[in-house]
């Protein structure tokens, strides 16, 4: 059969055919409508998704080497299992966004909303988070090493077992979060709000921290071998 063309996948996609396991490496779908598409295991390697609608599609395990992101809608998309990699995702929509077990690595987003997304068991690595509101979402069991998380709200949002070792934090929320068993292992950081939390069994050896507010939260069993922490309120 012949390789598949944009106009192709737009017609497939519009028919509601699934598109799975799929080459459409190389792909210009720049502008295109896929909202909604089922596209899970295809091979999107070096795509142009500039502008693209990809509202509520399904990229399960799909290849995302290479791919130019930029004005992409990612609202409610399913990207569980997939890697992304040396990206800049601060233009895309990404509300609600799926993403169990994907792998970001050396990704910066600033000024997104990812309010209500699904990242348990997500790994985060060498990433850079500015101003980006991940209240209401569900983080537990991730492993976020080495990443800068500046003024970003994590506020209701489950980070049960969830790993932030290794990481520079400055001004973010962490409010009525449910923490309990993880770790800011060696992390540094200023002006952060944890309060009325369960932060119960949380790892914070080799932390440093000038300014922490746990007001209200519930910290028993807390690991605090060479912590320093300044400014303290509780």
């Amino acid at each position: 059969m012949s390789r598949w063309t944009p106009e192709r996948l737009y017609d497939a996609v519009s028919m509601g055919v699934p598109v799975e396991g799929k080459d459409l490496s190389g792909l210009n779908l720049k502008g295109m409508d896929l909202g909604g598409a089922n596209l899970r295991g295809s091979d999107l390697t070096k795509a142009n998704l500039t502008g693209t609608n990809l509202e509520e599609s399904h990229l399960e395990r799909v290849k995302l080497a290479g791919v130019f992101f930029k004005d992409t809608n990612l609202c409610n998309a399913d990207i569980s299992e997939t890697t992304l990699e040396d990206l800049d995702l601060s233009t895309c929509t990404m509300t609600g966004i799926k993403a169990r077990k994907t792998q970001f690595i050396r990704v910066s987003i600033f000024l997104r909303d990812l309010k209500g997304s699904t990242l348990s068991g997500a790994i985060m690595m060498h990433c850079v988070f500015n101003d980006v509101d991940f209240s209401d979402s569900q983080m537990e069991q991730m492993n976020i090493i080495f990443c800068s998380i500046k003024g970003c709200r994590m506020d209701r949002c489950n980070l049960q077992n969830t790993n932030l070792s290794l990481c520079r934090m400055k001004d973010s929320h962490f409010n009525h979060c449910e923490i309990s068993g993880g770790s800011l292992m060696a992390s540094t950081g200023n002006n952060i709000e944890i309060t009325e939390s369960n932060i119960e069994g949380m790892d914070l050896t080799l932390c440093r921290i000038q300014g922490l507010d746990i007001t209200k939260s519930t910290y028993k069993k807390v690991v605090q071998e060479e912590t320093r922490i300044k400014d303290l309120k509780k």
